[in-house]
């Protein structure tokens, strides 16, 4: 079949075919599977009476269940006045002497506070002195000679240095 077709703009008119069968795309039916719902049956759930649950009873202790006191007060540093001497004049030596007392490095020496703290919890810790880490830095910062040589003097006392 040959048509002739008019164009508007008065272009010549060519026939044009156009073929009897135009093959369309049909897409093909994929069938779409739907799970069966499956009834699951599940045993009942025993129920369980609980009549006496049993109690933790945490025993609350202190962090350090420390009796010891110092012996020697902190204003006592005057004392042995040799050792005084030796602690204000001659500083970084009679710091590592008490870090030598105490199985430390004595290179520990050269950061004075921070180290006398650690060096005062130490002892603290080792002599089951009772305190606390605020009050070994609170007592270095206010008064590192009388610290140092309140550890020198109770270590003595105890057989230690």
């Amino acid at each position: 079949m040959a048509y002739t077709q008019v164009h508007p703009f008065g272009a010549t008119n060519q026939p044009q075919y156009q073929p009897q069968y135009q093959p369309q795309y049909q897409p093909q039916y994929q069938p779409q599977y739907e799970p069966q719902y499956q009834p699951q049956y599940q045993p009942k759930a025993q129920q369980i009476v609980v009549t006496n649950q049993p109690q933790y009873q945490p025993q609350v202790r202190p962090f350090h269940d420390f009796n010891n006191n110092w012996t020697v007060g902190l204003c006592e540093c005057c004392n042995n006045c040799g050792q005084c001497c030796y602690a204000y004049f001659c500083w970084c030596c009679f710091v590592g002497s008490l870090a030598k007392d105490i199985d430390e490095s004595i290179c520990s020496c050269c950061c004075l506070m921070n180290v006398l703290a650690v060096y005062r919890m130490k002892v603290r810790s080792v002599l089951k002195i009772r305190g606390d880490s605020c009050s070994d830095c609170c007592v270095v910062c206010w008064c590192p000679c009388c610290a140092a040589l309140q550890m020198r003097n109770e270590l003595k006392n105890r057989g230690m240095a």
